[in-house]
């Protein structure tokens, strides 16, 4: 698979690698939920039901993982203006 995103390491506050895995993830969800919803056969149902508590947790993940990286460009930004004042 390839990815649409190059990781350039100049993105500002945002990682595009991990916004586009996020954002597939959420399509993911919503694909999986609704091929559960649309199958009548007690297995798959449950088969499938499981994925979906599997790629919500990495959903959760992923969020964290945001989250964290989110928190490290600001205090990067913030030592970065001190040096600028």
């Amino acid at each position: 698979m390839e990815l649409k995103h190059n990781c350039e390491h100049t993105c500002k506050g945002k990682c595009k690698a991990l916004e586009s895995a996020l954002q597939q993830e959420k399509e993911s969800i919503i694909k999986y939920a609704e091929y559960r919803d649309a199958c009548d056969y007690p297995d798959i149902k449950v088969m499938l039901n499981e994925i979906l508590i599997l790629k919500q947790k990495i959903l959760r993940l992923a969020e964290e993982t945001k989250s964290i990286l989110d928190a490290r460009f600001k205090i990067v930004d913030e030592i970065q203006n001190s040096f600028n004042q």
